[in-house]
C-alpha cells in the first residue's frame, strides 16, 4: 500500500505511532527510490508539537493522549512546544488542522533539524476511513 502511494503522489510517506511524548515512525517508502535531503528509518521519533506528523496526530487522538503529549511537550524548552503551554493558541491550532484536514511542520523545527530546506505535510488515518473486515 505505501509503494502504491509512493508512487501515485510521487513522495515518500512515513506511518508513525503515538509513544508518549513522540510519534515512532513504524514504516516509511522513503528508501524506495529517490534521494532526499533527509532519510527516516523506522524508529525516528517525530517530535509531537513539531513535526506534521505529530500535530495531524494530535488534532485527532483522544483526549487522555492529547493530554499526556502535552503535559510532556510543556516542560520542554524547544520554540515548537509552546502551544502546550498556551492552551488557546493550542486549541486553534488544532482546530485549524481538523477544518483543513491536514498539518504542516513547525517553521522552526524544520530550520534547526533540516536548514530550513524540508516541508512536510501530516493527515490522520482515522479508524472511520477503513473498511470494515469481513
Amino acid at each position: 500500500m505505501m509503494t502504491r502511494l509512493r508512487r501515485g503522489i510521487g513522495w515518500p510517506s512515513d506511518i508513525g505511532v503515538f509513544d508518549g511524548d513522540a510519534m515512532v515512525v513504524v514504516h516509511t517508502s522513503r528508501g524506495e527510490g529517490g534521494r532526499f535531503l533527509f532519510e527516516r528509518r523506522p524508529g525516528f521519533r517525530a517530535p509531537i508539537l513539531a513535526t506534521s506528523l505529530g500535530l495531524a496526530y494530535l488534532a485527532h487522538c483522544s483526549e487522555a493522549d492529547r493530554r499526556q503529549a502535552l503535559e510532556r511537550a510543556a516542560r520542554l524548552p524547544e520554540p515548537w512546544n509552546e502551544p502546550a503551554r498556551q492552551p488557546a493558541a493550542l486549541e486553534a491550532l488544532l482546530h485549524r488542522i481538523r477544518t483543513e484536514g491536514y498539518a504542516g511542520m513547525d517553521e522552526a523545527y524544520a530550520a534547526r533539524d533540516y536548514g530550513g530546506m524540508a516541508s512536510a505535510i501530516g493527515v490522520p488515518v482515522l479508524e472511520e476511513a477503513w473498511p470494515s473486515p469481513r
